[in-house]
């Protein structure tokens, strides 16, 4: 890939081509109201999608959690810079992770679910709780305007994972 001579939106499109057979797009919820009448800001949830996009980034090139899916992307020749450059992220594999670290960061379920990155949990175990859609996921923000997430399905995760440090950037 040459891509000193390709903007961001070009390398973003050349590795969402690259990759079609395994990217999707993380769908914005049907009604995020329904489940929850608080009013949302879409100034914040649009803010609190790119500090998540942030904080995958940082998960992606500092824990141990993330080496399989480092590994892939560098046997697919994304270096580091390139990583940087699109603000690629890794989604850990516990489904449940990203919902308990928000609320701990003081989200309500409302904002959360504002997100469009949630569905109820199948499992009635744990009915009350939201599970990611993005789970041990390479995660490519699109951030122009608005901030979608895109996930490229490898499979990074083959065993459960390990908790993360508390001291995420977010």
């Amino acid at each position: 890939m040459k891509e000193d001579n390709m903007t961001i939106e070009e390398m973003r499109d050349d590795l969402m081509n690259r990759f079609h057979e395994f990217t999707s797009y993380v769908m914005q919820p049907d009604a995020p109201k329904s489940i929850e009448t608080e009013e949302i800001d879409e100034e914040e949830i649009k803010t609190l999608k790119a500090r998540i996009a942030k904080s995958f980034h940082y998960l992606l090139a500092n824990t141990p959690a993330a080496e399989h899916a480092r590994s892939i992307l560098d046997h697919v020749g994304i270096d580091i810079e390139m990583r940087e450059k699109l603000t690629i992220g890794y989604a850990p594999g516990d489904r449940l992770y990203l919902e308990k670290f928000l609320k701990k960061e003081g989200f309500s379920k409302a904002q959360i679910i504002a997100t469009g990155l949630f569905d109820r949990f199948v499992d009635p175990r744990v009915a009350n709780e939201l599970e990611c859609k993005l789970h041990g996921d390479i995660v490519l923000p699109v951030i122009n305007g608005t901030v979608e997430f895109y996930k490229i399905s490898f499979e990074c995760v083959d065993k459960p994972e390990k908790e993360f440090e508390d001291d995420i950037p977010f």
